[in-house]
C-alpha cells in the first residue's frame, strides 16, 4: 500500500466516521431531551440534503426563477448552508409539535411514540418517492475542483502523463485522476473509498 493510498483512506473513513458521529450525537440528544428514540433522524437528515441541492441549484439560476444579480460561488455556499440549516430545523420542530408532543401531553406510552417515530420517518421517505423519484441527483459544485498551492495551479498541458502535480495537498485531500490530454489534475476525494481510472 502506497502512502497516497494510506492517506486517501484515512481521509475517507474520517470523512465516513464524521457523518456517523454526526447522526449519532443527533439520536443521543434527542434521546436525552425527549426521552424518546427518534427513527425519523436520518430521514430528516435526507430533507436537509434535497434542501441544500435545491437551495443552491435555484440559487445558481437552474431553474426558470433567476435572481436579478450573480453570486459568487462561495456566497452561495454560505447562503445555501444558513437556509438549509433553518428550513432543516423547521422540520424537525414541526415534526415534534405535530406527532410527537401530543403525545407526551397525552403522557402516552413510550411504545406509541416510538411507533410514531417509526411513521414519521415511512412519510418522509415515501413523501421523497413521491415527489422527487427514486433517481439519483448531483449535487451542485460550489467549492472548485482544482486548488492552486503555492501559486501555481496544476493543468493538463504543463505536464506530463507520467508525473503527477507538485502539490502536496492532493495526497491529503484529493485523489489523483487523469486529466484530458493525458495530463494530471486533481480531483475531489470520492465518498465512497480510493478511485482510480
Amino acid at each position: 500500500m502506497t502512502l497516497a493510498l494510506f492517506l486517501q483512506n484515512l481521509i475517507n473513513a474520517l470523512q465516513w466516521g464524521s457523518f456517523y458521529a454526526l447522526i449519532a450525537l443527533g439520536y443521543s440528544m434527542v434521546y436525552g431531551v425527549l426521552l424518546l428514540i427518534n427513527f425519523a433522524h436520518g430521514d430528516i437528515f435526507m430533507v436537509g440534503a434535497y434542501f441544500g441541492f435545491f437551495i443552491s441549484a435555484f440559487l445558481l439560476g437552474a431553474y426558470a426563477l433567476k435572481l436579478p444579480y450573480a453570486l459568487s460561488p462561495e456566497m452561495i455556499f454560505f447562503l445555501t448552508l444558513l437556509l438549509t440549516m433553518a428550513l432543516t430545523a423547521g422540520v424537525g420542530v414541526t415534526i415534534e409539535r405535530i406527532a410527537y408532543r401530543p403525545l407526551r401531553r397525552k403522557g402516552a406510552n413510550r411504545l406509541y411514540v416510538v411507533i410514531t417515530a417509526l411513521m414519521v420517518g415511512l412519510i418522509l421517505e415515501n413523501g421523497n418517492l413521491a415527489l422527487l423519484g427514486a433517481s439519483r441527483k448531483s449535487f451542485p459544485e460550489l467549492i472548485p475542483r482544482v486548488f492552486t498551492t503555492g501559486g501555481r495551479s496544476p493543468s493538463a498541458t504543463s505536464r506530463s502523463s507520467s508525473s503527477p502535480p507538485p502539490c502536496w495537498s492532493s495526497y491529503f485531500f484529493r485523489s489523483w485522476s487523469a486529466g484530458p490530454a493525458g495530463g494530471w489534475l486533481c480531483g475531489p476525494f470520492p465518498m465512497t473509498g480510493w478511485r482510480s481510472r
